[in-house]
């Protein structure tokens, strides 16, 4: 007969290979291992057999009901895709060109303020030491995918940005070095909750709550190093709805892409498959859903929507 004391209030448990317990039809059950078997499982929230099973509500027989984790649709989760019971990045590093890059997937390193027209429009004072943040694996986002704005947090503003891409691990590394690490270039959209921002900013706390949510960084493929004639002298440029929002050039950045890269290097170690977003020029603006965007990389453009 099953008790209907919370597993919280009864230390006494069936010894049994799996205990039970249940508190009233239609709640949670869950199964464990007899006390020294190593730790139970929270209520609820158990995997079994590492295929990507978990507990269920109960079925009427009194049994826990372990079924597959649910597949979502493609379009819900699209930095995401689903292998062999785990979630994955679905995103891949590729050149132009079609090719993928047999590169990991890793973080992004992102800078605040690197141009001052841009620092000047949001009213913010030029920092005496560069502003760094970061995104994760997850915020990555093909732009050949549907971006997604948060729902219910405010503006969600796009800032262009020339992004680097790291071919190899680099740690205290000058410039000269950073620039030999560099295995491509892409055009990326640093998408930002203005709103928050504004709020963290005004608190003292980081930014990433902001800034790194998923699908946060819709990302170009890569052109190869020498397919710009001089990646310190490339015009960004961005368009929504045909109407020009973005248009700068990197030769106006208070740090340049090299010293950036090597800069980030002395704080943490950049692995092969990491990403640099090197800040954003002036023009930066809310998005909209239905938006149908054109990104510009020097002669190259590269077209992107808002779901």
């Amino acid at each position: 007969m099953n008790s209907p004391t919370c597993l919280a209030h009864n230390q006494s448990f069936a010894r049994h290979d799996a205990f039970r317990c249940s508190t009233r039809p239609g709640d949670w059950r869950t199964k464990g291992r007899r006390r020294g078997r190593g730790p139970r499982s929270p209520l609820g929230s158990r995997r079994t057999g590492g295929h990507g099973a978990a507990i269920r509500p109960a079925a009427g027989n009194g049994n826990p009901l372990v079924a597959p984790f649910p597949s979502f649709p493609d379009n819900r989760f699209p930095f995401l895709k689903q292998t062999r019971g785990k979630f994955v990045v679905a995103y891949q590093h590729r050149y132009l060109e079609g090719d993928p890059l047999d590169l990991p997937v890793g973080k992004v390193v992102c800078i605040g303020r690197n141009y001052l027209d841009h620092i000047r429009e949001l009213n913010n004072a030029v920092p005496e030491t560069p502003i760094l943040f970061m995104k994760p694996a997850t915020a990555l986002l093909g732009l050949d995918e549907p971006i997604r704005l948060p729902v219910g947090q405010g503006e969600c503003h796009h800032e262009v940005e020339l992004a680097v891409l790291v071919g190899r691990a680099l740690r205290d590394a000058d410039a000269a070095t950073a620039q030999n690490a560099v295995v491509g270039y892409g055009i990326a959209l640093d998408l930002t909750l203005r709103d928050l921002q504004n709020e963290l900013k005004k608190k003292g706390h980081p930014w990433e709550t902001a800034k790194a949510f998923d699908g946060s960084c819709p990302l170009s493929p890569f052109v190869k190093p020498g397919a710009l004639a001089d990646p310190q002298a490339t015009d960004l440029t961005l368009r929504i709805n045909g109407e020009p929002r973005q248009q700068g050039n990197t030769r106006l950045m208070m740090i340049g892409i090299f010293e950036l890269v090597a800069y980030i290097s002395t704080h943490f170690t950049l692995q092969p498959g990491d990403v640099v977003l090197t800040g954003t020029p002036a023009g930066v603006g809310p998005l909209q859903s239905g938006d149908q965007l054109v990104l510009g990389l020097a002669d190259r453009e590269f077209v992107a929507r808002v779901a």
